[in-house]
């Protein structure tokens, strides 16, 4: 059905790599090249020359295929804040009023690409069930004037990444193509980024913990009001933020962008799942999700295991920066 797919991320997003990762405790995991490398003070691997990949926002040479919103540079704050819409609020501090007033929802991503695309685009969408609860928490948050904010994390990456309010409810009609598992995810709501920045879950242990960290937990207020004033405090650096890799992830992302926009098979499955998740249609073999009570659906349907397998294995621990081949 979609013969190029395999070969696609076979060969343009994991190139000449082993399969091993960085240990848990170091933070993101990267396919490395000659296997494991421990990470640097920052919590992130360091990368290895031979592997093709430059660190600290240092610029790939890459011929982009498609066109999609970027920056050419990711370390000027100001630069970030002016090109991408969704993060003209970035590190301008949120008032104790704003905080005091409002729900907190712990969010995690698969992976790394998905959140650097919804840090760019200022979009989300998640599990019908996360769905269905976002939607009722902003519903609720509208009736008592409150604000909705959003904590971003990456399973199994041991931090927070980034905090941003909800400005949108969950829209069926709209659905975003190019998250990394192909025809999975459908709906979206929009965001407004306030803070992008690594904080550790050891620096909020009094008063969050990993148990906590399941995508949809709502937090206590003053819990979440005081994680959020964590962000706050801290200054901002790139090289401690997902926009270090930011530059490696637009390549990803273009990949995907040229793989998806021509493949006509693709257009037509995402355009007819699209329709169908949004009219509550059920998935074949029982495996969509049918709205209740005017909750929200995703169309999920089972991906050949020869054809989408190394999409799968990425699902339990995905990575964040690949091998770019010159």
């Amino acid at each position: 059905m979609y013969p190029s797919y395999q070969a696609y991320y076979q060969q343009y997003m994991y190139p000449q790599v082993s399969y091993g990762y960085a240990p848990r405790d170091f933070g993101y995991g990267f396919p490395m090249k000659g296997g494991y490398q421990r990470g640097n003070g920052a919590g992130y691997p360091t990368i290895r020359a031979e592997s093709g990949l430059k660190a600290n926002g240092a610029s790939i040479k890459h011929e982009f295929k498609t066109a999609f919103l970027r920056a050419k540079d990711y370390s000027s704050l100001e630069n970030i804040q002016n090109t991408f819409p969704a993060l003209k609020d970035l590190e301008r501090p949120v008032t104790d009023e704003r905080l005091d007033n409002a729900i907190y929802i712990i969010l995690t991503s698969n992976n790394e690409q998905d959140l650097h695309k919804a840090i760019k685009n200022g979009v989300w969408t998640s599990t019908p069930k996360t769905n269905r609860l976002l939607s009722s928490e902003y519903q609720e948050a509208g009736r008592n004037l409150q604000n909705v904010f959003l904590l971003f994390s990456v399973k199994e990456s041991n931090k927070l990444l980034g905090v941003a309010q909800m400005k949108s409810d969950v829209d069926v009609n709209e659905s975003f193509a190019y998250w990394l598992e192909p025809l999975k995810w459908f709906s979206q709501f929009k965001l407004d980024w306030l803070y992008v920045k690594d904080i550790q879950l050891l620096e909020v242990r009094d008063l969050i913990s990993r148990r906590n960290m399941k995508d949809g937990t709502r937090l206590d207020p003053e819990v979440g009001k005081a994680i959020v004033k964590r962000f706050r405090e801290k200054p901002f650096d790139v090289k401690e933020s997902l926009f270090n890799y930011f530059e490696h992830l637009d390549v990803l992302e273009d990949g995907i962008r040229h793989d998806r926009d021509t493949n006509i098979n693709f257009i037509m499955q995402f355009d007819d799942l699209k329709k169908k998740s949004s009219q509550g249609t059920p998935a074949p073999r029982g495996e969509g999700f049918v709205p209740r009570d005017g909750g929200f659906v995703a169309y999920a349907p089972r991906a050949p295991i020869e054809e989408f397998s190394l999409v799968k294995s990425q699902q339990l621990r995905p990575a964040r920066a690949q091998v770019v081949q010159e």
